[in-house]
């Protein structure tokens, strides 16, 4: 039986954490070191509200900003035939582009957790949300089309669901519009391209190097599965929204990725494969589908921080293991390998440059440190049976002071993971990188 004491502690936490919240946002200039440390420890920003005034600073959005985004937004009568396959690329003509987003607009779930009583099922209010919706996805594609020259992908949708369930809905389109703006020019620039080459090549290119050094064994046995870097192509794409059906996680996920680094998506896809280990080493890789296909619809096992589920983890679990890996393997290592590396020297991967015309300032990310620097990691619901000391989360997080990047965009193609020499002679596996 669960004591009152037990049963009040997420309310009295709540109460709390948002106190804290509100005192940092009613400051007249937002300490954003602060903003970042409530983003990324436990319960995140905790409701709707006050993410909608905290992303925007996160994303440095001003009332300028958001009267200059409301173009084109209007409704495109076009008829699309057929269903898709996800993360597929429509052509690039501007009509293709606004008939997949109706049809996307109408398959978006993630708005009837908007509002908890039955005006959710009715029609009329499911118009309304899609009409909403896709009003945002048009009107910040205008000016991504416009600035970047970017395109709408399949996912793109599920990204502007989180938004859409966290902003201050109707009359407020063109905040909402300005968010999924920002969100897709610091972390989707690659998935906007004309095709996916950029962003699955900055996967093969990154994602085994980065295992090899966090989990050695969990890198030998995937690589030896022959398990594609370019399954995990959805968590990136979509920031983990489109395979995790409850908007609270969703969200609380969107407020560590927008509190940090362009790259945090990746630890934390990392994260969630060791935090996984032991169950994908249940399985045979002689069966590469299987493996696969478990691995993929591993971000379905994530809960909110204050739950408990059988055979889940919580998104703190992930968050935490991730910043320690950020903190182990800074940004810079990856950037270098995906941009620096003799095969990616000519890759087109914005992941490892700023673009100048992305008017987010990070220039405090360098003082972004724990809150309480003897702060204690929270517990992990690990089902490995292994975990190394260093996964814990360190007692302070301090981020890479090389986040320099140029905005030169150039044509690639690769397919495979490269294999690096380097004076490590610890590895037990055939591909070693320099990490």
């Amino acid at each position: 039986m669960v004591s009152k004491r037990s049963r009040d502690l997420p309310s009295q936490f709540k109460s709390q954490k948002r106190s804290e919240i509100l005192e940092c946002l009613l400051q007249p200039k937002v300490d954003l070191t602060v903003l970042r440390n409530l983003c990324l420890s436990q319960g995140g920003l905790l409701t709707s509200d006050l993410r909608s005034k905290a992303w925007h600073e996160l994303l440095n959005i001003t009332l300028y900003d958001v009267d200059t985004c409301d173009g084109g937004g209007g409704e495109n009568h076009n008829d699309g035939d057929g269903d898709m396959q996800f993360g597929s690329r429509p052509a690039m003509n501007t009509d293709d582009d606004d008939a997949i987003i109706d049809l996307d607009a109408n398959r978006a779930v993630f708005f009837r957790y908007k509002t908890s009583d039955e005006e959710r099922d009715s029609e009329a209010y499911r118009e309304e949300c899609t009409s909403q919706l896709r009003t945002i996805i048009k009107s910040s594609m205008a000016r991504l089309r416009l600035d970047n020259g970017l395109h709408y992908y399949q996912g793109f949708h599920d990204v502007a669901s989180v938004v859409y369930t966290n902003m201050p809905l109707p009359g407020e389109e063109s905040k909402a519009s300005t968010v999924l703006y920002r969100i897709a020019n610091k972390h989707l620039q690659d998935a906007m391209h004309e095709n996916f080459d950029s962003i699955s090549s900055f996967l093969n290119l990154s994602f085994f190097p980065l295992l090899q050094k966090l989990d050695h064994e969990l890198h030998d046995y995937l690589k030896r599965a022959e398990l594609q870097p370019t399954v995990f192509l959805k968590w990136i794409i979509t920031l983990f929204s489109h395979d995790i059906h409850d908007p609270n996680v969703a969200s609380r996920l969107f407020d560590s990725i927008l509190a940090s680094h362009p790259l945090f998506p990746l630890y934390l896809s990392m994260a969630v494969l060791i935090i996984n280990r032991q169950e994908l080493f249940e399985l045979e890789y002689e069966d590469p589908a299987m493996l696969e296909v478990i691995a993929s619809r591993l971000v379905s096992n994530i809960v909110d921080d204050l739950e408990e589920k059988e055979g889940g983890f919580t998104a703190q679990s992930m968050i935490d293991m991730a910043v320690n890996f950020m903190h182990e393997v800074p940004p810079e290592i990856i950037m270098n390998i995906a941009g620096g590396s003799k095969q990616g020297s000519d890759l087109n991967i914005s992941l490892t440059k700023i673009n100048n015309k992305v008017d987010s300032v990070f220039s405090d990310w360098l003082q972004l440190k724990m809150a309480n620097p003897r702060q204690k990691p929270s517990s992990m619901n690990l089902r490995a049976t292994h975990r190394p000391a260093h996964f814990l989360v360190s007692d302070s997080f301090l981020v890479s002071d090389s986040f320099d990047f140029c905005s030169e965009k150039k044509s690639f193609g690769i397919s495979h993971v490269p294999s690096l020499e380097t004076s490590d002679s610890s590895s037990s596996d055939e591909d070693e990188y320099i990490i």
